[in-house]
């Protein structure tokens, strides 16, 4: 079962835009999304 998540527009912005504070969380979330273990409800 895939984990679905409500995400906010912060949280992607920080995909993109290198030196914000939870950078690496983002990254880490991103990757989830990506591979299909997050399913990112925006």
């Amino acid at each position: 079962m895939t984990l679905r998540i409500a995400v906010d527009s912060s949280v992607i912005v920080k995909w993109f835009k290198k030196g914000e504070e939870f950078e690496e969380e983002a990254l880490k979330f991103r990757d989830d999304v990506f591979s299909g273990r997050i399913n990112a409800v925006i």
